[in-house]
């Protein structure tokens, strides 16, 4: 199970993006994907693999400068708020999970 970072192509995601983007970097347009290791289609051998790990790092470095936004409900009315780090570091969770099911 490999993720690797990338960018989009002029027309937007890349054919061998299957999975859709996730954690945009807004400096330098890079998004994390998820490719099966046994995919039956080309996957170019110059994108960046990234570890659950190093993708995690990648998303607080991200949050560091550029912080994740979330929104809280409540009875008083929505609330969009920058995350938490453990936020983002749960929505990383969650994210691996949700590919790892599919």
């Amino acid at each position: 199970m490999a993720y690797y970072e990338y960018k989009n192509h002029k027309n937007g995601p890349p054919e061998f993006v299957t999975r859709g983007g996730s954690f945009f970097n807004p400096s330098d347009f890079t998004y994390v994907t998820h490719i099966p290791d046994d995919v039956q289609y080309y996957v170019p051998d110059t994108l960046l693999q990234l570890t659950k790990d190093q993708v995690k790092e990648r998303a607080l470095n991200i949050h560091g400068s550029t912080p994740f936004k979330m929104i809280d409900v409540s009875d008083n009315g929505d609330i969009l708020r920058d995350m938490t780090d453990a936020e983002v570091l749960a929505w990383c969770d969650q994210y691996f999970l949700d590919m790892e099911d599919k």
